[in-house]
This record gives structure tokens, C-alpha cells and sequence, in this order.
């Protein structure tokens, strides 16, 4: 281990900032620890950095119970920041120049930090961090940021607050032998050493939230060393950061890259050991909709794919539309006030959408949503609508396709069944007739039976539920009681008939009953409709 040797920085350079502007812009805006996590690999994107990796110690986390223990570090290979960039633009909070609706110069990319926090928004959710950092021609420097005390600061302290940030935030030069023990190497780069967590956040890193994993248990499965706060973490990295779409299991994304290819460039991050993908959550056999929208008097630009799937989308947190801006995801998959009126329908849609031009403005301060009532996003809402519920009724075409067939199968069945009988029946039967009863004969010798020699009757007979009957009688009995036709006999042979539904020769006794009761072929297509409903019943 090389002794560090430190060359303290003076704070000359840190601009005046409210206590109040640091709470609102910190724990007003990122909520939870994984929105401050994000906040600071974006901040890592603007660097220009090409790869970040996030470590999480020590690995058995969920047996030490101890928040101080829990180390961990975001690594970066941007460019950097000298002593002087550090006061003036890092802790200067909200000093950053940076403009979402232009490239930068230097990097290519479109920024996507907000407000110029970067890793200062995980003040409120640590004990203390410290940045190390190298600029290409500059020392590098280390950053120790007493974060209890820093975010312990109140408005009617004596002090201000900008007397707080250099009383418990200290700068130094270090050696080039000790940033690259550090770093792994000399070139430039930033990392982030977080030393220990509050104990909600700590709680979090373990369990994750109860809400999010309600339908969504299958999320990460296979990464068996992530605990399920780690495993939600990485969900939402992988599904607003800027990255690589992976394969899908319809290959969508190979067959609409054009369509999924956004205006910024993506970042590769290693979390845990995993590198995260963007996913499509595609099932074989989805339907895809194209999304391609340009309209001159916004100047808003956008173009992706919305999926509908033949079943409920997986995990439930993917169902919905995932906008994005600059290549990043606005808040979760939902729906953004769309509706088909069929939630059958809308639990199968998927959708990506990249906002190439525009929407900059209407950008809520939470980067969660959009000023729906803006002119530029209600037209672009219109267009997305339309295709929105062309979605839904694909999506529910191919199950009312297959539900449709299924019911003809099982139709056609049916009447094959119907006409078999019919040719083979030719001989009507009685309503009341029944058969003879036969008593055996004396002979020499002791009686030989008693005992008629028909069948006993069957079981006594539990009826189905009565509107069943009444979907099989009712056409009978209105056509029998109009023509004043209808008698006790009728009454018996339809008793008859319900008794019968569930026996053997159920269709057999329906079609004599039928000749017997002497009714018109519509009402004897009727009743023999509602019979192929209710044997459909049966069968499911």
C-alpha cells in the first residue's frame, strides 16, 4: 500500500449556494438511492466515459447487518477533473453548462446529467464518499465528502452554508503512483469510493421493495449473487441508462434496428460483475407496430416500435411505453394517459420510443415525465394513441383468432356427432312409455327369482344449475304456451330432456324430445345452438 501524500486544494474557486437550492436539487429530485446512483453514472457519461463498473462490498452483504461495512465503488475511464474544475464546477452545484438540446463540442454526445449534482445527489443516502479523479495533464486529486455532516446543515445555523461545504468537504493533490493503485492505471478517469450507508439505504440494498417485485419475480433470475434490492438496482440502470439493446426473443431488435437507433451513443456498465443490457420484451409470434412521427411545426422527431404480444407481458414492470430522450428512459413503462378501454389488451403491449428532436423543454425537473399538456407533446400523444390501440386489437386479434377456432373445432365435433345419430335413428319412443316389467315362473322346486329382469333405475338425479334449463327450455316452452299447445306431456318430455343433459346418450334423448314436442326448425336450431354452448362449458 502506498502512503498517500496530500497537497491540500484551497476552495478558492467554490461559488455561493443556499442550503435550501442543495436540499431541493439533491433529496427533492432524486427520491431514492438508485436515482442518486444513476444521477452519477450519467454524470460519468458526460465525461465522455465508455465504460463505468459498479463493485458492491463485501459480497456477503446480507450476513454482516452492519450499514459501515458496506462499501462501494463507481469506477469511470471519462475524462476526469483537475483541483480547480472540482470546487469550481463539482461541488459549485447547478454552475454546469451543460444543454440537453446540443451536442457537446468535445465529447459528441448529448448530455443527459440535470443540474450539475452529479455525484453530490448521494449526500443524503451515505455516511461519507470519496472522489478520486485524473485529468490528462493534471495531478490527480482526492475528494473527501463527509456526507452526515454536509447534509446535517439547517437554514438557521449561524453559518453559511457555503462555510459548511469547506468545513466538511476536503481537496487534495495525490501522486500518480497512488491514483494508479487506486485506479488500476495512470490514465484518466474518476472513481467513487462510498463508505458506508444509512440504514433504510442499507435495508433497501437487501430486500429492494415490496411493491416492485409484486409480478415481477423473475426479473434477474439467473444473477443468484444479487440480492433483490441489487436486483432492482439493476433494473432500473438497464432500463433508463443509454445502453445496447440485447437480443429478443422475437427478434425485434434485429429486424427494426433502424427504428430503435437513437441520437446519442450508449455506455457500457458493469454492475456486480453484470453487464447491464437494454431489453425488448418480445414473445414469439408479437405483433409489431411502427412508430415513425415528424412534425415541422414542433420541430418533435421520434421513431420505435410498439409490441403487442400474444400473452401479459413479462416482468409486469415492462408493460407500458418506455419514452426516451436522448437515447435515456423517462421514468417507467406506462402508458401516458392512453387508454383501450381493455386491460386484456393493454397487459400485452411493449413499446420503445426514441424522441430524436424536441420534448427538451417539457421535460419535468424529475426527468420522470413530460408536460402533457404541452402543444409539442398532446400532437405527438395523437399520433402515439392511434398506434397505441391498432396494438391493442392486434394483440387481441390473435387470441380471439385462436379462441374462434377453438369453438369451431369444437363445434364442428359436435354436429358430426348430431348427424351420426340422426342417420341412425329411425324409431321414435313414447314420452311415457316404459319398459315391461316381468315376473319369473314357478317350477319344481324352490322359487327361482322374484326379481324383475330390467335394470333397476339409476342414481336419483342431482339437477344442474337452473339457468342452464331455462337456456335450453325457453324457446319450447314461449313457442308451446303462444300456440296454446302446451301440455303436462310437453312439461315432462322437456323435464326429460334437462334430466338427460349430462347423461350418456344426452344428444340421442335431446333429438327424440325434440321430434316429439313437434316444434319449428328455427326454435330446434336454436335449442340445439345452446346445446354446443353448454357442452363447450363442459369442456373447459
Amino acid at each position: 500500500m502506498i502512503k498517500i501524500q496530500k497537497d491540500p486544494i484551497p476552495p478558492d474557486k467554490l461559488k455561493e449556494i443556499t442550503g435550501s437550492i442543495f436540499r431541493m436539487l439533491s433529496k427533492g429530485t432524486y427520491t431514492t438511492f438508485t436515482k442518486a446512483l444513476r444521477e452519477a453514472v450519467s454524470n460519468s457519461f458526460d465525461a465522455n466515459a465508455k465504460i463505468v463498473k459498479i463493485i458492491f462490498e463485501p459480497k456477503n452483504m446480507l450476513d454482516i447487518r452492519d450499514p459501515n461495512k458496506i462499501r462501494i465503488q463507481i469506477n469511470d475511464d471519462g475524462f476526469g477533473i483537475s483541483g480547480d474544475e472540482f470546487w469550481e464546477k463539482f461541488v459549485s452545484i447547478a454552475s454546469s453548462t451543460k444543454n440537453p438540446k446540443k451536442k457537446d463540442p468535445i465529447t459528441k454526445r448529448y448530455p443527459i446529467g440535470q443540474f450539475g449534482i452529479g455525484a453530490l445527489a448521494l449526500i443524503p443516502f451515505v455516511k461519507e464518499f470519496i472522489v478520486y479523479s485524473k485529468k490528462h495533464n493534471n495531478d490527480p486529486i482526492e475528494c473527501i465528502f463527509q456526507a452526515e455532516k454536509i447534509y446535517s446543515y439547517q437554514p438557521s445555523m449561524e453559518k453559511k452554508y457555503t462555510d459548511h461545504i469547506k468545513e466538511h468537504v476536503q481537496a487534495n493533490n495525490i501522486s500518480n503512483d497512488v491514483w494508479k493503485e487506486i485506479n488500476g492505471s495512470e490514465d484518466a478517469g474518476t472513481v467513487i469510493l462510498i463508505k458506508g450507508v444509512k440504514e433504510d439505504v442499507y435495508q433497501y440494498l437487501i430486500n429492494g421493495s415490496p411493491e416492485f417485485w409484486y409480478g415481477n419475480i423473475g426479473i434477474f433470475k439467473e444473477e443468484k449473487h444479487l440480492t433483490n434490492g441489487l436486483k432492482e438496482i439493476a433494473w432500473d440502470l438497464s432500463t433508463i441508462l443509454p445502453l445496447e439493446y440485447e437480443a429478443d426473443e422475437a427478434g425485434v431488435y434485429e429486424t427494426h434496428t433502424d427504428l430503435l437507433k437513437s441520437n446519442n451513443p450508449s455506455i457500457k456498465v458493469i454492475f456486480s460483475d453484470v453487464e447491464l443490457k437494454r431489453k425488448i420484451f418480445s414473445q414469439e409470434k408479437c405483433k409489431v407496430s411502427k412508430f415513425d412521427y415528424k412534425d415541422s411545426s414542433t420541430g418533435v422527431e421520434a421513431r420505435g416500435v410498439i409490441i403487442a404480444n400474444p400473452s401479459t407481458t413479462k416482468p409486469d414492470k415492462a408493460n407500458g411505453i418506455m419514452l426516451r430522450l436522448n437515447n435515456v428512459g423517462i421514468g417507467t413503462y406506462k402508458f401516458h394517459g392512453l387508454r383501450y378501454g381493455q386491460r386484456a389488451a393493454e397487459s400485452r403491449i411493449t413499446a420503445e420510443i426514441h424522441i430524436l428532436n424536441g420534448l427538451t423543454e417539457e421535460l419535468a425537473n424529475n426527468r420522470e415525465e413530460f408536460n402533457y399538456y404541452s402543444t409539442s407533446f398532446v400532437k405527438l400523444h395523437e399520433k402515439l394513441d392511434k398506434k397505441f390501440k391498432e396494438a391493442c386489437k392486434n394483440a387481441m386479434k390473435k387470441s380471439e383468432d385462436k379462441a374462434r377456432k377453438k369453438k369451431e373445432v369444437r363445434q364442428d365435433k359436435i354436429k358430426q356427432n348430431v348427424i351420426k345419430i340422426l342417420s341412425k335413428e329411425n324409431k321414435p319412443i313414447k314420452p311415457e312409455e316404459s319398459p315391461k316389467k316381468h315376473t319369473s315362473i314357478p317350477v319344481s322346486g324352490p322359487l327361482i327369482s322374484t326379481k324383475p329382469s330390467y335394470d333397476p333405475p339409476a342414481e336419483p338425479y342431482t339437477p344442474t344449475p337452473k339457468e342452464e334449463l331455462k337456456n335450453i327450455t325457453d324457446p319450447i316452452i314461449d313457442f308451446k304456451t303462444s300456440t296454446g299447445e302446451y301440455t303436462k306431456d310437453d312439461n315432462h318430455i322437456i323435464f326429460k330432456l334437462f334430466k338427460a343433459k349430462n347423461e350418456p346418450e344426452t344428444i340421442t334423448t335431446v333429438l327424440i324430445a325434440l321430434k316429439l314436442l313437434k316444434i319449428p326448425q328455427i326454435i330446434y336450431m336454436q335449442i340445439i345452438e345452446k346445446l354446443i354452448e353448454l357442452n363447450e362449458e363442459e369442456g373447459d
